[in-house]
């Protein structure tokens, strides 16, 4: 929608960034807890080790072939990414974010509508939505 509005906009001058809010992972996982009512297990991994993680499973990639989360630049956006404020667009434009529940919300009940993930693992968003 912001992009829409951005070309859509005869007064747009600069450039902006779309970026949404940055939550740290310890934040995102507690979220990701109280939505779902389910308990995440935690391990506390460097950074260097992520990244070396995601560098050997590239190259095993190459001689195997499994389904695995981690890639190098994986690692690397998970890790060493800046945070970017977005917020010089959301205030030009008059944007508003969803909230980061209604947003692992959707996003959790869509991956089960889609196959990706099986139900049980969504906790209590596996309950019909009230909305």
């Amino acid at each position: 929608a912001l992009h829409i509005r951005m070309l859509e906009d005869e007064c747009t001058q600069g450039r902006y960034i779309a970026a949404g809010p940055y939550f740290p992972w310890a934040d995102l996982l507690n979220e990701v807890e109280r939505v779902t009512g389910r308990k995440i297990r935690r391990f506390r991994v460097s950074g260097g080790a992520l990244r070396g993680i995601g560098r050997i499973a590239d190259v095993a990639k190459r001689v195997v072939d499994f389904d695995l989360p981690f890639t190098h630049e994986g690692m690397l956006f998970g890790t060493c990414w800046p945070i970017a404020d977005g917020s010089p667009a959301r205030l030009a434009f008059g944007m508003q974010y969803r909230s980061l529940e209604q947003t692992l919300s959707d996003t959790y009940r869509w991956m089960v509508r889609a196959g990706h993930l099986a139900q049980e693992r969504i906790g209590k968003l596996a309950q019909p939505d009230p909305g």
